[in-house]
C-alpha cells in the first residue's frame, strides 16, 4: 500500500559510462526494503490523471462495445475467440479493467475496423 503523501525522491550517484559525456543515475536507496516498488513510487509522484476516467477512454469503450454489437457477437463468443473469460471482456466494456493498444489492435481485426475508428466520437 503506498503512503499517502509520497516520501522525498532517493539520493542518487552518478556513474561514468564511457566518456564523461555519458553517465547513468544509480538510485542509493533500495526500492525493495521500501513498501512499494521503484515503478509505484514513480506513479505516485507523478500528477497524471488516470486515463480509465478520461472522456476519450470513454468513448474507445462505447466504440468498442458498439463494433462488438454490430459484428453480431456476444461478450461470450469475443472471450472463446481470445481465449479468455466472459468477465474479462464484461471488465474492459464497464470500464473497469483498462485495455492497452496492442489489445486494442487485436478488438479491431476481430471487428474488422481499424484503431482509429475507435477513436472516434458519434
Amino acid at each position: 500500500m503506498l503512503p499517502k503523501t509520497a516520501p522525498p525522491p532517493p539520493q542518487t550517484a552518478r556513474c561514468s559510462l564511457g566518456t564523461p559525456q555519458q553517465h547513468i543515475t544509480i538510485p542509493t536507496l533500495i526500492y525493495s526494503y521500501l513498501e512499494y516498488s521503484r515503478n509505484e513510487y514513480i506513479l505516485a509522484t507523478m500528477d497524471i490523471k488516470k486515463t480509465i476516467y478520461s472522456d476519450q477512454y470513454k468513448t474507445i469503450i462505447q466504440n468498442l462495445k458498439e463494433a462488438r454489437l454490430k459484428q453480431r457477437l456476444t461478450q461470450k463468443d469475443v472471450a472463446k475467440h481470445f481465449g479468455v473469460g466472459q468477465s474479462f471482456i464484461s471488465k474492459i466494456e464497464s470500464g473497469q479493467s483498462r485495455l492497452d493498444i496492442l489489445q486494442l489492435q487485436e478488438f479491431a481485426k476481430l471487428y474488422k475496423k481499424t484503431l482509429t475508428s475507435f477513436l472516434k466520437e458519434k
